[in-house]
């Protein structure tokens, strides 16, 4: 029985660990890589939303245009990673997909604070 209570704190860790990565990106092409090991390209699209909502991002179903791509089906997620005590780093997320697969990724980042 002890050895639950450690497996379960290890996968906690890891996560952890996982996370504070993607808030320590700050470039889009970095990110992009990222957000595309964490749902490959050719991989289900329904297994993309669970995975980047375990790191932080909040993802809906969008079908139009993002970041000069034409209309396409894309889940659409936002994250955002604090970078100091006022400031925030924004993320916005689009994975796109065709016929429930993913096909890509494009990011846009900003800054938020004072």
């Amino acid at each position: 029985m002890r050895k639950i209570p450690v497996v379960l704190g290890l996968v906690l860790v890891t996560a952890c660990q996982h996370r504070q990565v993607l808030g320590k990106i700050g470039d889009a092409d970095s990110m992009r890589a990222a957000i595309l090991a964490l749902a490959p390209v050719g991989s289900a699209a329904g297994a993309a939303t669970p995975r980047l909502a375990a790191d932080g991002f909040s993802c809906s179903a969008q079908h139009g245009t993002f970041g000069g791509h034409g209309a396409s089906d894309y889940l659409y997620c936002t994250a955002s990673f604090a970078t100091s005590f006022t400031v925030s780093r924004v993320w916005h997320v689009a994975v796109f997909t065709d016929s429930g697969r993913v096909t890509g990724a494009a990011t846009a980042t900003g800054l938020l604070g004072p």
